[in-house]
């Protein structure tokens, strides 16, 4: 009985933790693949300025993801300080994984869950 009663702290302890940091604001990772970062100024893609260009294992920090009905993008920051939009051109998942509307406006866990599915799709980590 105390050995389960051990496990099942133990989990409750990992599980909280992992909460904690899926519901942060910004989180930091390295890129595993080369990254465009634009300035968002409502242009098409392709005639937006790139602001940075990130190769491989350079370090960002994540600090919000959109979804719009046709778009996903993150708000990135780069080790330089330079702050501008990544985008998912590759949208394959937006239809499949979004959440319904009403519940994704109102849930910030639902949100990040979503932003996490985004970022795995950047191939950062």
């Amino acid at each position: 009985m105390r050995k389960k009663t051990t496990v099942f702290i133990g989990l409750i302890i990992i599980l909280v933790l992992f909460l904690e940091y899926i519901l942060g604001s910004n989180w930091h990772f390295t890129t595993s693949e080369r990254l465009i970062v634009y300035q968002r100024n409502d242009l098409p893609l392709d005639k937006s300025p790139i602001v940075a260009k990130m190769k491989k294992a350079d370090s960002l920090v994540v600090e919000k993801c959109f979804f719009d009905k046709d778009d996903a993008y993150m708000l990135v920051k780069t080790n330089d300080g330079i702050t501008g939009y990544a985008f998912e051109t590759r949208q394959f998942y937006i239809n499949d994984w979004m959440f319904p509307s009403f519940i994704f406006s109102k849930d910030k866990f639902i949100r990040n869950l979503t932003c996490w599915r985004l970022i795995g799709q950047f191939g950062l980590k």
